[in-house]
């Protein structure tokens, strides 16, 4: 979060948000509409993508499982791009595209490659470690490159033609036709290397004071201090806990907004609505 004067971080749990990336830029854009109503960015390289359901990419050639979280190049239209080399191995000439509708964002956990189905050794082929040519069909038309020097497995062979197929235990595969004379029966090592990272961290902090609750209006500014620069607005009537009413300002420090979550190593310091906007006060909240 960026208002004038002050830099501050807040977590989002749960909160509906767009998040606009764009490529070349080291941060993306969040827009969150509730229950405060605020611009704010976030690392481009932080952004956590993981693939919401299984989708097929190029008639089926490319399958990717659900949960998947590939290496995120950028945006492009309503699509995200991204890699697959340096989790399941495999290379493509062009960035696979993704369409936003089958993306969310990762919730934390940490992920780690899927490990690959080795098919029955007598029904394994490679590939050898140069690009080749998928197709849909027996048929020299829309090849697509691919750069995987296997395990696959031998599904069917035509007249010098073979349809094959990777698989990985997360659902993900790579499957279609190519000629012959791009396998080989060697399997070379395979590309790339799994491992998932978790960008959460953990604190541990003392028992807060005792909190109050305060019913706020619907489109109340919320400042980053007492009387400081509007940061955010109450997107409809919002019940939170904050710090007894015991300024002489009239000032109120919030403290827990449902949903928003201040960093997990400090207190919420940027979260503050005056009195003349609350429309009920509560007894003190437990804590």
């Amino acid at each position: 979060m960026s208002a004038p004067g002050v830099n501050f971080s807040l977590d989002l749990d749960g909160i509906p948000l767009t998040i606009e990336p764009e490529t070349g830029k080291a941060s993306a854009s969040l827009q969150v509409m509730a229950p405060l109503r605020f611009t704010a960015s976030y690392p481009m390289d932080r952004l956590a993508f993981r693939i919401n359901e299984r989708v097929d990419l190029y008639g089926g050639r490319v399958r990717l499982g659900k949960g998947a979280a590939h290496a995120w190049l950028g945006v492009r239209g309503d699509g995200m791009h991204l890699s697959l080399l340096s989790t399941l191995g495999v290379d493509t000439k062009e960035p696979l595209q993704i369409p936003c509708s089958h993306i969310k964002l990762g919730d934390g956990t940490p992920y780690w490659t899927p490990q690959v189905v080795w098919p029955r050794k007598d029904r394994t082929i490679g590939t050898g470690t140069t690009f080749f040519p998928l197709y849909l069909g027996p048929q020299e038309a829309d090849p697509l490159p691919i750069l995987y020097p296997g395990p696959f497995r031998i599904l069917r062979k035509r007249r010098g033609w073979m349809l094959i197929e990777a698989a990985w235990a997360d659902g993900s595969r790579v499957t279609g036709w190519t000629l012959e004379r791009y396998t080989t029966k060697k399997v070379a090592p395979v590309l790339g290397s799994g491992g998932g990272e978790s960008y959460e961290g953990e604190c541990y902090a003392s028992d807060g004071p005792l909190l109050a609750k305060f019913t706020l209006r619907e489109q109340a500014p919320v400042s980053v201090s007492p009387g400081g620069p509007v940061w955010a607005w109450v997107a409809r009537t919002l019940t939170v806990d904050a710090l007894p009413l015991d300024r002489s300002d009239g000032w109120i420090q919030v403290i827990g907004v449902p949903g928003l979550l201040s960093d997990p190593c400090s207190e919420y310091e940027h979260i503050w609505v005056h009195a003349r906007d609350v429309l009920w006060t509560g007894a003190p909240a437990e804590h």
